[in-house]
């Protein structure tokens, strides 16, 4: 669908109707049926119309080709329908740490962008955090920590200023992992320092062990070489407190590496696999990573005399 091959609503000069001027002025349907001809977002509704049927059609590339054509034409949107955007784009982007994005040569991050922007202009809830998410895992999965960092910050500060606890804890500890993605070390470990402390607040006990795990690896990576031994035994405690949580691999790598370190091998594979394992069917690009370090062992236990 070419946006640009629609020829733009007819426009016929003056439009005379007996809709109340709240529907006109802001698309709010009032005592009406709808939105109006003399709306504010009149000439993008056809648009919008032909976007969601190309979705209702199964021509996903279409209607995101569409909405991408829309917004670049700066029509002016109602926050419903950039919300119904949002959900629509998040079904192509995995919402965990580092996804995997399909390349439908669609600019994502213009999309979002534009949205998180109409978002936070509005001040409305939906439209901040659901595309800000998207954009801030988009980031991760393209390898650009400090742009999801700066997107996490911006929702951080707005959940502070709406007081809003639950929400701080989770972006606190989803900075400090860009942080530490980042291999932003120090950083890393104040957020998942301050995460712990939100997550107890909050009576989250499961994410606390997750932000506690998080703050361990920062001080893991921070010490650098082979760590003392309460550290290890620290690790294990972790991922066995996980439980069957994919999250587990952030212990099990690191003890992956002491073990390579140490020579032994065989505990090395073990735990890599155990990694590869826990991750599977999750849609991030650390599966991969964790498959190609075992790979990577299994090859050098096989060149082992």
């Amino acid at each position: 669908m070419a946006m640009t091959d629609r020829p733009p609503p007819a426009n016929t000069g003056f439009v005379f109707d007996d809709e109340p001027l709240e529907s006109i002025l802001y698309d709010d349907p009032g005592a009406g049926s709808g939105p109006t001809p003399a709306g504010r977002f009149a000439s993008a509704e056809p648009f919008v119309s032909a976007i969601l049927q190309a979705f209702e059609r199964g021509e996903v590339d279409e209607g995101l080709h569409g909405m991408a054509e829309l917004l670049a034409r700066g029509d002016p949107v109602n926050a419903s329908n950039l919300i119904r955007f949002a959900v629509l784009i998040g079904s192509f982007i995995p919402n965990v740490p580092c996804p995997i994005v399909r390349d439908r040569g669609v600019p994502y991050e213009a999309l979002l962008d534009h949205l998180f922007a109409a978002g936070l202009a509005c001040d409305e809830d939906t439209l901040v955090e659901r595309p800000g998410t998207l954009l801030y895992r988009y980031f991760e999965g393209c390898g650009r920590y400090a742009d999801a960092a700066r997107v996490v910050g911006t929702l951080l500060e707005r959940a502070k200023v709406k007081n809003n606890r639950s929400d701080e804890a989770v972006l606190t500890n989803n900075l400090g992992y860009d942080h530490l993605l980042a291999r932003d070390w120090e950083h890393a470990e104040v957020c998942f320092a301050r995460a712990i402390t939100l997550f107890a607040d909050d009576h989250s006990a499961f994410e606390r062990v997750n932000a506690r795990l998080n703050h361990l690896l920062a001080r893991y990576e921070r010490a650098g070489g082979d760590p003392p031994g309460r550290f290890e035994r620290k690790l294990n405690r972790f991922q066995a407190a996980l439980g069957k949580d994919w999250r587990r691999r952030k212990a099990l790598i690191p003890l992956a590496r002491i073990a390579e370190r140490r020579g032994k091998l065989d505990m090395a594979i073990r735990y890599a696999r155990q990694a590869v394992e826990a991750s599977q069917g999750i849609p991030t690009r650390h599966l991969h990573d964790d498959q190609e370090y075992l790979e990577r062992l299994e090859k050098m236990k096989k060149g082992c005399p």
